[in-house]
């Protein structure tokens, strides 16, 4: 996979993530999925500062959920964001155990990719 979202993808997430947390952005592509976006290119203001960072949520999601198997660290995840979104995100496919993420931490996992995994 290039990173890059396909076009049912995308539709999907320009939906589902500012319906589900009330985002400012809606339908603006560049402002809701910053990693689409030119290297200089500003985050969306609801990113700035970010309210999920790798500290207070993506550190305990991915030891939780993904690390049992893939040993995710920030720099990595930080590197292929749209991996994750399309599994974890937009489908229930990763991780296939019982435990699994509940449609809020989903969102949340969404967000903070979305901000960069900061």
């Amino acid at each position: 996979m290039n990173g890059r979202m396909t076009p049912f993808v995308r539709a999907v997430l320009l939906l589902a993530i500012p319906l589900a947390m009330g985002c400012a952005g809606a339908g603006d592509p560049d402002l809701l999925f910053p990693i689409d976006a030119g290297a200089g290119d500003a985050l969306p203001a609801s990113c700035n500062p970010p309210q999920l960072t790798y500290a207070n949520f993506g550190q305990a999601f991915l030891t939780k959920y993904c690390n049992s198997c893939h040993g995710f660290t920030q720099q990595n995840v930080q590197s292929e964001p749209m991996v994750l979104i399309d599994v974890a995100v937009t489908s229930t496919y990763m991780p296939p155990s019982t435990t699994a993420p509940s449609p809020t931490e989903r969102m949340e996992l969404g967000t903070w990719l979305t901000c960069g995994a900061p």
